[in-house]
Parts: structure tokens; sequence; C-alpha cells
């Protein structure tokens, strides 16, 4: 059991892949809050946004003995709709300190570069770096680097070709190694008219001067349908110089055009051999089962289901994944990949149960708290809080801020050494108290609610 626990793992992940799955969402919610259940431990996520919708904060925290633990913080830089900086932090004897960040350079709206640097007591040491190139406003090839002794050291080339319709038509990967090509990979897709794939095959170039066939990978649509109905994997026998088939994935659809199961075959000797099922079941429009299935004593068994509950505008707010009768004990918990939509896209997460809590576009970005003494507002959000609040860098440089209580005691003070605009005081107890905030130009004095 414990070898299928572990092979299931991989599986689910690579059945979400293809065909495109959907999963219903709202289209005017925000997730705020995830909680992540995963054996022994307990995660959550907690999320702000601007008033762009774009998320500008991720904390991380882990609960221990019934409180949560701070873990992480990643924050989002904007220019315009444009992210030009992801920065992680890392909780380290009672404070944030910087320990990833990602600087984005753009040209002509295009992504130019990232710098990806580490830090160390706050000095930034560079370790990778990735230059994009156009040609006609199209990818065209790619570069990354790593850093080594102060110099940039190629690791990885690749480019990308077009068809006339600007569906992509090969891609080439160069890896590197101390300054010499190692292996080259080629990938060429090939299309129908109606511009559907039809092949995608990849080669290897390892230390030869020719490209010698490595996988093949067939797909097939009914008459008159982009539904995906069946995908055949096939690897390439140099000694007989003939392509062998190894998967076979089938797919069948409702009336409605939604996937209802998947069914996965390896090419046993002389035929197909099935191997494991997935299984969709809809109620008033939304999933709420996935079930994995698999052909025990010459039937189909169902070993583990993820369920989807507790709709919201059309939005699943607790998914788990739990054993059906020939999985384990019927209803207890597994650990499995788990996927769910995140703010409109598919995303994965390793897990027994994940709940999720949602707030109205309209509502993640509030600029309505007044400050104390003074008319005019300032857009620190959310107000009320659990104590993460955020001052959009947009338009203010925060050099120092300050929280006090009513009577003016100094609770908590910190310098903003690189560019920030979260104030975090989930350390402090629920209450009313008072931030100070130093920018560049001006002083800001706020009230704070703790929640």
């Amino acid at each position: 059991m414990k070898e299928i626990r572990t092979a299931l793992y991989f599986l689910i992940l690579f059945a979400l892949m293809l065909p495109d799955l959907k999963l219903s969402a709202g289209n005017n919610q925000l997730i705020t809050e995830l909680i992540v259940t995963d054996n022994h431990s307990i995660y959550r996520y907690l999320y702000l946004y601007d008033n762009n919708g774009n998320k500008v904060v991720e904390t991380k925290s882990i609960k221990k003995n019934n409180q949560w633990l701070r873990i992480s913080q990643t924050e989002w830089f904007y220019e315009g709709v444009k992210c030009v900086l992801q920065r992680e932090n890392i909780w380290v004897n009672t404070k944030w300190e910087i320990n990833y960040d990602i600087d984005y350079q753009y040209i002509n709206g295009k992504i130019a570069t990232e710098l990806h640097q580490t830090y160390a007591n706050k000095i930034a040491s560079p370790v990778k770096k990735i230059d994009f190139s156009y040609t006609s406003n199209i990818l065209a090839l790619k570069k990354e680097y790593k850093r080594m002794e102060d110099q940039w050291i190629l690791t990885s080339q690749t480019n990308f070709t077009y068809t006339l319709s600007g569906k992509s038509d090969s891609v080439t990967t160069l890896v590197i190694l101390e300054g010499a090509v190692n292996n080259q990979y080629l990938f060429v897709k090939t299309y129908y008219e109606n511009g559907a794939i039809e092949n995608l095959i990849t080669k290897i170039k390892n230390g030869t001067n020719e490209w010698i066939n490595s996988e093949l990978v067939n797909y097939y649509y009914p008459l008159g349908s982009s539904n995906l109905y069946s995908q055949r994997t096939k690897k390439w026998n140099n000694e007989y110089s003939n392509w062998e088939n190894v998967q076979r994935v089938d797919y069948q659809y409702d009336n409605s055009n939604r996937i209802i199961s998947e069914t996965y075959q390896r090419w046993k000797m002389m035929f197909w051999d099935i191997d494991i099922r997935y299984d969709y079941i809809y109620e008033n429009n939304n999933l709420v089962k996935k079930a994995l299935s698999l052909p025990i004593y010459h039937k189909w068994r169902n070993i583990i289901s993820i369920n989807y509950s507790d709709f919201n505008e059309n939005n699943a707010n607790l998914i788990e994944s739990q054993f059906d009768f020939w999985g384990g004990i019927t209803g207890d918990y597994t650990s499995s990949f788990i996927p769910f939509v995140f703010n409109g896209e598919l995303e994965i997460r390793k897990g027994q149960s994940i709940k999720l809590n949602y707030l109205p576009v309209v509502d993640t970005y509030s600029a309505t708290i007044e400050f104390l003494n003074l008319k005019r507002k300032f857009p620190v959000y959310p107000n009320p809080s659990n104590g993460v609040y955020y001052l959009n860098t947009q338009d203010f440089k925060i050099i120092s801020w300050t929280v006090m209580d009513l009577n003016g005691r100094i609770l908590k003070n910190q310098d903003v050494s690189f560019k920030s605009g979260i104030i975090d005081i989930t350390d402090l107890s629920k209450g009313i108290y008072v931030l100070s905030v130093n920018c560049e130009n001006q002083q800001i004095i706020q009230k704070l609610i703790k929640e």
C-alpha cells in the first residue's frame, strides 16, 4: 500500500495537465486565506491585494501549540500592472529578515531580465539571471546564467520558433556545463488544420552531431470537436529504429463538454494493460468529486477521492483528499496533490485538506480609514485586520514605522532598510493601536484595529 500511495501522488499531479481541467470559480472574488493540512502540519497563507486585484502580500505560518508561528512573507511590487520586484522574507529571532528577491526588468513592455538574489545579513548576492530576447514581439531566445566567482556563467539557452499563425513550432534547449554544451533537447510540435496539436516529438543530441528520437506524443480528437479523446506516448527504440508504445490516456466528456473520466493504460508486450482511472462528478455545474480508481480483482475499485464542498458563488471553500474502501479506512484523510482554482488559475498543492476564504474584489483595498487628527484619508489596508497591514509602495516610500498603544507607549518599531509596504503586528494582542509612518516627504499617523 505504501508503494501505491507514493505512486498516486505523482499520478494525480500528472493527470491534471491534460486536458485543461475546468474547476468552477467566482468572477469577482479573491482568495484571502488558505488553510492547508498535510499529515501532522497545518499551514496558513494570508493574502493582500491592491486596488487592481494584484497580489501584494503572502504570509505563511504554521500552527504549533494552538498558535500561528510565522515562517515566511512574500511581497510583490508593481509599476502600473507589471510586477517589478518579488521579495521573500523569513521570520528569524522575532523579526523579518530578507531572504530572496527577484528583480524584473522590462523593455517595450516585455520582460527582458530576471535577476535572482539571496541575502545574508541584508547583503545581496546574485545567484541566477535569465535574459529574454524577442523577434517581432515574440519570445525567441532565453538564456539562463548562474553566478560563480563574480562572473555570470551561461548554464542553458533555449530558442523558440513559431508557425505562421503564431503557434509554438519548436523549442531547442542547450544545457551547458563548464562552458561546453553537455546535452541538447529539441521539442517539435505539429498541428491539425483547425489549430489543435497533433504531435509532440522530443529529440536529444548527446555528444553527437545528429538528433536522436526520444519520445513521441500523438493527440486525437473526434471529428469536428476540440475535445481531446486520446493521447498516446511512444519511446524510440534505437536498436530497431522504430517507435514503441508506452502509455495511452483516453478521455470522456458529458453533453456539456465537461471531462467525466480519464483512463490510463500501459503497453504490455502486445496489448494495452489498464492501469488507473479518474472519474469526475458534478452537481449544480460544480465539480464536487474527483475519484481515483485501480483495477483490482478485475473491477474498478475506488482508492482516493478529492472532494469539493462548502460552495459559495461557485467557489469550493473546502477541498479534502480522502480514502475510499480499497485505499485505506474509508473517509480517512490522505495526503495527495489537490487541484483548485486560485483567483482564476489552476493551482496544485500537496495536502490532506485545503480550506479557502474569499473576499469580494471591491473590498480588498480599502482607503476609507481616516487619519487621527487629520481630515484626509490614507490607504492602509485592510483595517481592521488580523495583524498584517499594507501601504501601497507605488504611492509612499516608507523609511520607518512605529506602533504605539493609545497611551503613546511604543510597542513596535521597525526601520525599513528595503522598500516594503508591510506593517506586521500579528504578535500584539487584539485591540486599537496608533501607527506612525515616516515617509520620504511626510509623516503619517493612522489608527489600526487588530481583530
